[in-house]
């Protein structure tokens, strides 16, 4: 029983089969996590050279999103938290919302989003501070706002992102290209992952490691962007 998803995969392993499997996909996600945690030190070092605040946003984007990824693979509870399963509704509570406002100040700061489309920005800001409202109530008291609600503000908070780099690409301003093909890439395995947890669709290898590859591109292509 559970107040969000359950994942299920009914596959039947022999013993042997099943521990080289297990050992290969922690070797893969080790991989993963090890990137990560490369690029917040990397990112770091750069905002100490060069002091630019979005490299700090970046950062926090970063971290967040990590934490997305572990919390629904189970390693936060695993390594973190084991004795402590209470902070599972925490963090399934607030894990999207804060890296939805992590992602809008991102790309408000990145993109000079206030200086492209005033508009753009003010909603961006406006779906960020809903996502926490949204956490905190589903938190506190349950109430109207659902896992399913949280699922769909992250959905809108990738297509407004990627939305507002095709508005300020379309200004011609250069460094918007990166951003657009990073968003881009996160954007369709975002979504796949959200059906999954809302039950739309069906558990597949890609819906359920895609996150991986999405945020391994995702972080390289932002860091050419943040260069250029």
């Amino acid at each position: 029983q559970s107040k969000s998803s359950i994942q299920i995969p009914l596959n039947l392993w022999q013993p042997e089969a099943f521990h080289l499997n297990n050992y290969e996909n922690q070797f893969a996600h080790g991989v993963f996590y090890g990137i990560m945690v490369i690029m917040v030190f990397y990112n770091f070092f750069l905002f100490i050279s060069i002091r630019d605040r979005t490299n700090i946003y970046y950062i926090i984007t970063l971290i967040f999103g990590t934490n997305v990824i572990a919390f629904f693979q189970g390693y936060g509870y695993y390594y973190v938290y084991p004795e402590q399963p209470y902070w599972g509704d925490f963090f399934a509570a607030f894990s999207g919302p804060l890296f939805i406002m992590a992602s809008v100040w991102l790309t408000r700061s990145f993109l000079l989003l206030r200086v492209f489309s005033h508009t753009l920005d003010r909603i961006l800001v406006a779906v960020a501070l809903v996502s926490l409202l949204a956490g905190a109530v589903r938190f506190l008291w349950g109430g109207p706002f659902t896992y399913t609600s949280l699922h769909l503000l992250t959905v809108l908070d990738f297509v407004l992102i990627l939305v507002s780099a095709i508005y300020c690409f379309n200004k011609k301003f250069r460094p918007a290209r990166y951003f657009l093909l990073a968003w881009g890439s996160i954007l369709l395995v975002g979504v796949l992952f959200s059906l999954r947890n809302m039950g739309v669709i069906q558990g597949s290898w890609f819906a359920n490691n895609g996150l991986y590859f999405g945020g391994i591109m995702q972080t390289l292509l932002i860091s050419f962007a943040l260069g250029d």
